[in-house]
């Protein structure tokens, strides 16, 4: 049994950081900014949980890439951040695992924030944190 709660999580960031556009998957043009790109990382099963009738839980794991340019890029950005981070970590009570800057080497104008999330999901969509 996988359970894929994906879609939930994306849309209650979509409606969190409304009107900023949050998107499922790097697009194929330049975006506009600022942008959110939320992707599910992992979702295998938690083995210490396994047994003859199957999967009981799944460690699910998110990233998502924050996108901003001009000159307020760093406050922006951060201020996006926080509104991620209070529907992942304070809503869905999931692991912050990481959080900080990725440089971008093609443009230096456009500013980039990663956050990684993690937590243990069941059956019935119950979260867990490790």
């Amino acid at each position: 049994m996988i359970v894929d709660i994906f879609n939930e999580v994306l849309s209650a960031v979509k409606t969190h950081v409304s009107p900023i556009k949050v998107l499922s998957h790097y697009p194929e043009t330049t975006p506009e900014f600022p942008c959110v790109i939320m992707e599910e990382g992992s979702n295998t099963a938690n083995l210490g949980t396994t047994d003859t009738s199957g999967e009981k839980f799944n460690n699910q794991t998110f990233e998502i890439n924050i996108f901003t340019i001009g000159s307020e890029k760093v406050s922006t950005a951060k201020g996006i951040r926080n509104k991620v981070d209070s529907i992942m970590s304070d809503q869905y009570g999931m692991n912050r695992d990481y959080s900080g800057t990725i440089p971008s080497f093609l443009d230096n104008n456009i500013y980039r924030w990663v956050l990684r999330y993690s937590c243990v999901v069941d059956k019935d969509k119950k979260l867990y944190r490790r």
